[in-house]
């Protein structure tokens, strides 16, 4: 990796790496250039990037409020999907029940390269009425709320880190209080803006 990241990230893409190469009960052992190539290919590139452009989305012009957006009507697009199956799937796989981190991991993996994928295919469709593109995004801002909290086994520092910067509580979890809508970011709350640098090492350090 380019440059020194911080202490948890390190350790948080060092077990996201084990993970993804987890087989037969173990993880493999881990060689630095394929540690490196997870981290800019997965961590920065799908991650962290479908992370930071959504919340810059749904914040940029033309998205005409500073708060969260209400729910699609109807299932939410490619994103509302992802909420109710690869969510789901990825707390499956990192219960002690069922415990599969290679699963876990390339479920993560394949939600975030859909999420970034349909994220941009959403930012590219100008003819798109404003209140449908909003509750598809509402739909993105769940997915990453929520994806962040089922993840908290494997990757904890990121989990509380995005957690912290959506405004979640210490004790957030999914699946949310049904009382809230099965929502773990209320409508009309603040809206919070792109999100920070965690795996990728600013420039010039």
């Amino acid at each position: 990796m380019a440059g020194p990241m911080r202490t948890d990230a390190a350790r948080d893409a060092l077990r996201f790496h084990a993970c993804l190469l987890w087989a037969d009960g173990r993880p493999a052992a881990v060689d630095d250039r394929e540690l490196a190539d997870t981290v800019q290919l997965i961590l920065i590139d799908q991650l962290e990037t479908w992370a930071d452009r959504l919340l810059g989305s749904l914040a940029g012009p033309g998205a005409g409020s500073a708060t969260v957006p209400p729910p699609a009507n109807g299932p939410g697009g490619v994103a509302g999907r992802l909420l109710c199956t690869a969510v789901p799937e990825l707390g499956r796989h990192l219960s002690p029940e069922r415990f599969r981190p290679d699963l876990a991991a390339s479920v993560l993996t394949e939600t975030a390269t859909s999420a970034r994928q349909d994220l941009r295919r959403l930012n590219s469709a100008p003819l798109l009425r404003p209140s449908v593109r909003g509750g598809w995004l509402a739909a993105h801002l769940d997915l990453l709320a929520g994806l962040s909290m089922t993840a908290r086994p494997m990757m904890p520092g990121w989990s509380a880190f995005v957690g912290r910067h959506l405004g979640l509580g210490a004790d957030a979890h999914w699946p949310p209080c049904p009382g809230i809508g099965g929502r773990l970011l209320l409508p009309g709350g603040p809206l919070p803006t792109g999100l920070p640098l965690y795996f990728q090492v600013p420039r010039g350090k």
